[in-house]
C-alpha cells in the first residue's frame, strides 16, 4: 500500500513536470519565430541601406564606381569598399 501511494506520487509529479515542459517547449517555438523574423527583417534593412550607400554614391561620385555592371552590385556594400577610392584633391 505504501509503495503504490509513493508510485502515484511520483507518477503525479512526473505529469506536471511534462506539463511544464511543453509550456517551456511552447515559448521556446514562439521565441523561435520571433527570432527568425527579426532576422529575416533585418537582412531586408540591411538590402535596403546597401541600395541606399551605393545610390548615394552614384548620384555624388558616378565615375568611381566599377562594381554597378555586376548583378545586385558585387555583394552589394563590398564592392562599394572595393572600389571607392577618393580622388586627390588640388588645392589652386
Amino acid at each position: 500500500m505504501q509503495q503504490s501511494k509513493i508510485h502515484l506520487d511520483i507518477k503525479d509529479k512526473i505529469v506536471v513536470n511534462d506539463k511544464t515542459l511543453d509550456g517551456i517547449i511552447d515559448k521556446m517555438d514562439s521565441f523561435s519565430s520571433a527570432f527568425n523574423n527579426q532576422l529575416e527583417y533585418n537582412k531586408n534593412i540591411e538590402a535596403k541601406i546597401a541600395q541606399l550607400a551605393v545610390a548615394l554614391l552614384v548620384a555624388t561620385n558616378p565615375k568611381q564606381v566599377r562594381c554597378m555592371s555586376h548583378p545586385y552590385f558585387k555583394n552589394k556594400i563590398g564592392c562599394i569598399k572595393d572600389s571607392y577610392v577618393p580622388q586627390k584633391q588640388s588645392h589652386t
